[in-house]
């Protein structure tokens, strides 16, 4: 098995990496494993499990988003966006929208997570879910595939879930 932590080969000797000594979650690594898929039907059964997590008051779900969108960017170091109640200008709300389907269209969502993830907190204070699914809709036709609509999810997921979670008090492990 391919250890996560050290990105070596190595035989497993109860789970635990015998080059670097990193304890291995073999059901975490699996869930992450299906978020960061290419396949569709894989990815949306790993957000369906890892969206379950929160509503069992856990945030395991939301680790194994992080971890996704961790390798998916290839960077340890993502600050991810926590939005909170802020005043915006009108022009901020107007452009979202076209700033995030300009990021879609480079294939940017995971250049800069933090940018990304309040760019969709912006656009989401002023639309409905059925603009949510337009948007979608366009992001997949503008980067002509899934993998960027995936990004997409992983990022509006991790934020909502953990903003979930916060209001429940739950505490992070």
């Amino acid at each position: 098995m391919k250890c996560p932590k050290c990105g070596k080969w190595s035989l497993m000797k109860f789970y635990i990496c015998k080059n670097c000594g990193y304890k291995i979650d073999i059901k975490f690594e699996e869930l992450v494993k299906r978020l960061t898929s290419e396949n569709d039907d894989i990815f949306v059964s790993g957000m369906r499990d890892a969206c379950s997590y929160t509503h069992s008051n856990k945030f395991y779900g939301v680790y194994a988003m992080e971890e996704a969108i961790k390798r998916k960017a290839k960077s340890e170091n993502i600050d991810f966006y926590e939005p909170g109640f802020t005043y915006r200008s009108g022009i901020e709300y107007a452009e979202a929208r076209s700033e995030l389907l300009s990021l879609a269209r480079k294939k940017g969502f995971l250049a800069d997570v933090h940018l990304t993830q309040e760019l969709i907190s912006i656009w989401l204070a002023m639309y409905t879910h059925l603009d949510f699914n337009d948007l979608a809709e366009e992001i997949i036709e503008i980067s002509k595939g899934l993998d960027e609509i995936h990004n997409f999810q992983l990022l509006y997921n991790q934020m909502h879930d953990t903003a979930v979670l916060n209001n429940n008090d739950v505490q992070r492990e």
